[in-house]
């Protein structure tokens, strides 16, 4: 314990003590943080130890909307971008936080603060196949409840206010979470309406929901009285009926106008909601025979497309697909002496219209082709599914609910024959998201046809169109606005990536490992290192560029999320962690070979720091990896950029084996040569890098085991003149003797640890000097003894400034011996007089290219 609270409080001093650069391209990151609630002091200072250029999920999470009050937490924006870090922020699309999610006083904030106001939880939430809430296991009570319906532009606009105020706050980034809804799947036929996941299908899913008589919200920037609702408001030429009679979801009554030589009937949605259908219904006795239909679009009165223009109308029910649009007011006008309108109804963009577009464009169906009955399973004759005879209202939830699948929407036990094709003919045009990884564990094969048929489907056109399109635009726009730039992402986007990501985000998941069952810990597993995720890595990286056409940086990162991720279980919660120490140290460094950016983990799902988490021999776990971190800020312009996949990586043997990198999708085993290997080169073709990461794991101590005198050949296509090794597991670098022979390298590692990188220089002889000074020398300090009582020897490279803090920041600097030099390296003794108090102490030396180091030491 003792050891975890000065390590605390060095952490604290070292944000003030050492600059930083602010990065301005996301390519030029390479020390990525994450872990939320950096409101608080000691966890920023946590996160700008390891030097980051990048802090990601700064405040973002579940329960810190909206009790952060961005623009009240500025401060820890600015103090992080004056140490050069990206701070991202981000907002969760997906699920409610009924008690921590309201930012302005209504009339249930007395019993519930904070709390979302009923009716806009109601319109917010979505509900499963059986028109039921579905509340998540382990999310409910007063943290997460239920998912949301992405296709709301109510819950769009929520989720836009978010944005602005982090942007407002200063946030450069910002990552979505769940833009998919994370709406669950099931084929348990058994289970209760309320224990049924299959969720998602709420009236705007379904584009049921008459945006006529539905709530609107209007999120402003005027705090703290930014969010109001209102309902539509019916307006008429004249009342001898109310207006309202048309817009009551009652077919029974109508607004009938006076006498006269035109007419209209208007509603005012009260916000922009966006309309894909118009449908009028007239009292039989009593169709409209002329009229048309405009939208306001703010602006002006305009024409739908196509446009809605009727004469000689002879029917009491007519329905119009019309393309996509945001209107704020929608307008019936007519040129007849009377008019009869029983219902005016708008509906949005869901599954009704989806299906009836595609149908309509790719068959020519009409609304009661008899087709819809005898190959898509539609009964006409149900009132339930179909209210007025035909597809034009039709109801899928309805449509389930007949044919008795709402607890399976698949319809059939999914198997490896029918996987691609479900007694559901609508359930592969709806195609829940989750339902791709099923289909590709039936048939790996086919993942491209899975792929192209999930594009073509309704819930991707819900996630990308309803939903991330508006909101990349709106947030794109809203930032220029205001003279920012911003970077967008959102969690998955690797997997599924799209176009207007600026970068890629990778949720690692669950380490590699095996249960180990414990009496304290139910969740306790040990590390099993032997796996490798090199090609995995690789593979994601390289399917994501190849989609969105640029290069994009890929942050990967540990998702301490609601599941319990379990990485303080890694050899148990309450061990020592050793093993977590060394998940750290390897796969760290597979990421970086690969190509991915790995985000140091601060926090966990358990609440406390895993910087203060110790080893069994009392080093924490920040000691651990504060040197890898420092390598990458060091080497990591040069190693990591601009650097190909060799051609000949195959060609590597370490141990006398070519490595086995894994393969694409699922980890493996490392082989016989015991390490997973990235050979790369950089664009100039002037040096080449083989990293070397260990895999010689003991399953049976749960340690990695150093190699020693690793016998590695390297083939290369041009003169090498030059070749040295590095690592973050020694301080120096090492010089190794090689022959090069016939294109081949072959050389001896002294010692592998954890990981290696070799450097391979091909300049000629006249630019190896040149050559070798572009990469940055291994900056370094020694002290001896430490701690240490009357005197320290200092040692830092030749040429350094050296300098010594309390833990206050305040210059001591007394006490030290003159300078000796040699060898390229300077060396002093430092000699504290009586004034020094016991305690600990900051050394810091700067380099003669500015880079510093830190080290501390204890009196």
């Amino acid at each position: 314990m003792k050891n975890a609270i000065v390590f605390l409080l060095v952490m604290i001093i070292l944000a003030g003590i050492c600059g930083a650069q602010v990065v301005s391209d996301l390519n030029d990151v390479m020390v990525c943080v994450f872990g939320g609630h950096l409101d608080r002091d000691t966890l920023l200072s946590l996160a700008l130890y390891f030097e980051p250029q990048f802090i990601k999920r700064g405040w973002f999470k579940y329960q810190n909307i909206p009790c952060n009050l961005f623009p009240r937490r500025s401060w820890i924006i600015d103090t992080a971008e004056a140490r050069g870090a990206i701070f991202e922020g981000g907002v969760q699309c997906a699920l409610l936080v009924p008690y921590a999610g309201w930012p302005c006083a209504h009339s249930e904030d007395s019993t519930r603060p904070f709390s979302i106001p009923s009716v806009i939880y109601d319109d917010f939430a979505t509900v499963n196949t059986e028109g039921v809430l579905y509340f998540i296991p382990n999310l409910s009570g007063t943290s997460v409840t239920c998912h949301v319906s992405i296709a709301n532009e109510n819950w769009l606009s929520y989720c836009l206010w978010w944005a602005y105020e982090q942007i407002d706050a200063g946030v450069r980034s910002l990552e979505f979470d769940e833009i998919s809804g994370a709406y669950r799947i099931n084929f348990d036929t058994t289970v209760a309406p309320e224990d049924n996941s299959n969720d998602g299908y709420d009236d705007y899913a379904l584009g049921t929901a008459n945006i006529c008589t539905r709530i609107s919200l209007i999120c402003r920037r005027d705090f703290p009285d930014s969010i109001e609702w209102h309902f539509p408001e019916p307006l008429a030429s004249s009342n001898a009926d109310s207006a309202q009679n048309a817009f009551d979801n009652n077919f029974t009554t109508f607004w009938h106008s006076a006498v006269g030589d035109s007419h209209w009937l208007e509603i005012d949605l009260k916000r922009p909601r966006r309309i894909c259908q118009i449908y009028l219904a007239f009292p039989s006795a009593h169709p409209l025979a002329d009229f048309s239909v405009q939208y306001w679009d703010g602006a002006m009165w305009q024409n739908f497309t196509p446009p809605i223009s009727v004469s000689g109308n002879t029917d009491s029910v007519r329905s119009f697909l019309v393309s996509r649009v945001w209107a704020r007011k929608l307008r019936l006008f007519t040129t007849a002496s009377e008019a009869y309108i029983s219902e005016f109804q708008a509906f949005g963009c869901g599954f009704r219209q989806f299906v009836l577009k595609r149908f309509y464009e790719d068959s020519s169906w009409t609304p009661t082709n008899p087709r819809w009955e005898t190959e898509m399973l539609v009964d006409f004759s149900d009132t339930g599914q179909c209210p007025d005879g035909t597809m034009n209202l039709f109801n899928y939830r309805k449509y389930l609910e007949y044919h008795n699948w709402t607890k399976n929407p698949f319809g059939c036990t999914p198997t490896v024959a029918n996987a691609l094709n479900p007694c559901n003919p609508f359930y592969l045009i709806w195609f829940p998201p989750k339902y791709r990884k099923i289909v590709f564990s039936y048939l790996p094969s086919l993942l491209d046809e899975v792929e192209n048929l999930y594009k073509a489907s309704f819930s991707n056109y819900r996630t990308k169109e309803l939903f991330w399109k508006p909101l990349v635009d709106s947030i794109r726009a809203y930032a220029s606005s205001v003279g920012r730039d911003i970077y967008l992402t959102y969690n998955g986007s690797c997997y599924h990536p799209d176009s207007a990501v600026d970068y890629f985000v990778f949720n690692i998941g669950k380490p590699p490992s095996y249960p180990a069952p414990s009496a304290s810990d139910s969740q306790k597993i040990h590390l099993d290192a032997r796996r490798v995720f090199v090609n995995s890595y690789r593979w994601l990286l390289k399917n994501a560029i190849e989609y969105v056409g640029r290069q994009l940086p890929m942050i990967a990162f540990l998702d301490f999320g609601h599941t319990g991720f379990p990485f303080y279980h890694l050899g148990g919660k309450d061990e020592p962690a050793d093993e977590r120490a060394a998940y750290l140290r390897t796969y760290m460094a597979e990421a970086y070979a690969s190509g991915l950016r790995f985000a140091v983990p601060l926090t966990g799902n358990e609440g406390y720091y895993i910087w203060l988490d110790s080893l069994s021999d009392g080093t924490s776990v920040g000691d651990v990896v504060k040197p890898i971190t420092d390598f990458i800020n060091e080497y990591g312009p040069e190693i990591y950029k601009n650097t190909f996949i060799s051609p000949d990586e195959s060609l590597v043997t370490v141990n006398g084996f070519v490595p086995y990198n894994g393969d694409t999708i699922a980890p493996s085993y490392a082989n016989e040569s015991k390490v997973a290997i990235a050979y790369t080169y950089k664009d100039d073709s002037l040096k080449a890098y083989l990293h070397i990461i260990n895999h010689n794991w003991d399953t049976v101590t749960h340690t990695m085991l150093p190699q020693d005198s690793i016998p590695v050949t390297i083939p290369v296509r041009d003169s090498c003149y030059s070749v040295m090794i590095i690592s973050p597991d020694f301080p120096d670098t090492v010089y190794p003797a090689f022959d090069y022979e016939d294109s081949v390298i072959r050389l001896v590692v002294p010692r592998l640890e954890y990981y290696d990188v070799i450097v391979l220089d091909f300049a000629d002889t006249t630019k190896i000097a040149e050559n070798s000074s572009k990469f940055p020398a291994k900056t370094n300090i020694s002290v001896f003894p430490n701690p240490f009582n009357s005197s320290v020897k200092i040692t830092v490279p030749a040429g350094a400034k050296l300098e010594i803090y309390d833990l206050r920041g305040r210059l001591i600097s007394k006490g030290i011996q003159p300078f000796v030099e040699s060898q390229g390296e300077r060396t002093l003794i430092w000699h504290p007089d009586e004034t020094i108090q016991s305690g600990v102490y900051i050394v810091r030396a700067t380099m003669e290219d500015g880079r510093k180091k830190l080290k501390r030491v204890v009196l």
